[in-house]
């Protein structure tokens, strides 16, 4: 069955604003599955939040994501660092992205992902964003591609090194009003 899984909210049709989660999030619920550390299934806005708990996923067509499984609203201000793990005898043909595992639509603007991926199934990786149909703007977004492991494919963003993330400046064009910066973390 289907099944929208998020350690805040599973389906999201409003503003989440200022919010965040930590907890750990296990999503095998079948076909069609949107599982994120944030928000399952996004359809509306997430502003200024964050996910850092790990986020477990599987079964057919499991689209999941550090901060969002499927995106189909805007985005902006919000990072992961969580890592994904896949069962790799359940998953197959989903999209799997630090951020955002599959992007439908929306504007997406200054985030971040520092997402590890273990035990990854076939179908589509992203750092950033695992697989995106979305014409609308994908600008000042990042994925750390030291800890990402092997995710080397991309439907959005730029990767940057581990040590460029934390060297005490901020990522090209993120405001400094919106985020503090600290060297080494």
């Amino acid at each position: 069955t289907d099944g929208d899984i998020g350690g805040l909210v599973g389906y999201n049709d409003s503003t989440i604003t200022g919010s965040y989660a930590t907890g750990n999030v296990t999503g095998t619920r079948g076909t069609d599955s949107y599982v994120g550390g944030l928000v399952g299934d996004n359809n509306d806005t997430i502003d200024h939040s964050y996910a850092t708990g790990n986020v477990n996923y599987g079964g057919t067509s499991a689209d999941a994501g550090g901060l969002v499984g499927y995106n189909d609203g805007d985005i902006s201000y919000a990072y992961s660092t969580g890592n994904l793990t896949g069962d790799s005898a359940t998953t197959s043909a989903g999209s799997v992205g630090g951020l955002i595992g599959y992007n439908d639509g929306g504007y997406i603007d200054q985030v971040y992902s520092a997402a590890r991926f273990y035990n990854k199934a076939a179908g589509t990786d992203g750092g950033l964003i695992g697989a995106s149909v979305s014409t609308d703007p994908c600008t000042n977004a990042y994925w750390d591609i030291t800890k990402s492991g092997a995710v080397t494919t991309r439907a959005g963003g730029g990767g940057l090194t581990t040590t460029r993330l934390q060297n005490g400046k901020l990522p090209k064009l993120f405001s400094s009003s919106d985020w503090l910066v600290t060297a080494g973390i």
